[in-house]
């Protein structure tokens, strides 16, 4: 007989920050440290402030890409009708030689 074992995490990450907090506004409203309530509350903001600049760095990084890829194309574009207009010239040129 196999026993299916499954290791869960009572204290994880999930739950650390929460505590984490719990136990500093504790600590505060009891006087035990004398922190500013930005520095109590930090386990609550500092994740979603992390992950903001996470999101804005891969918007920033994508709309970077876009632009780059646009300037890319541009530029192949005005290679291209410069082969173009050259092309046009010599046949002008060959046809004015007629």
């Amino acid at each position: 007989m196999s026993e299916s074992k499954t290791n869960v995490s009572v204290f994880g990450w999930g739950s650390f920050l929460p505590a984490l907090t719990l136990i500093f506004i504790t600590l505060k409203l009891t006087g035990t440290i004398d922190w500013s309530w930005w520095w109590v509350l930090a386990p609550l903001w500092i994740p979603i402030a992390i992950g903001c600049v996470v999101v804005i760095g891969f918007i920033s990084v994508g709309l970077l890409s876009v632009v780059v890829a646009d300037l890319a194309a541009k530029r192949q574009m005005e290679k291209r009708k410069k082969v173009f207009r050259e092309k046009v010239a010599e046949l002008k040129d060959k046809e004015n030689q007629e």
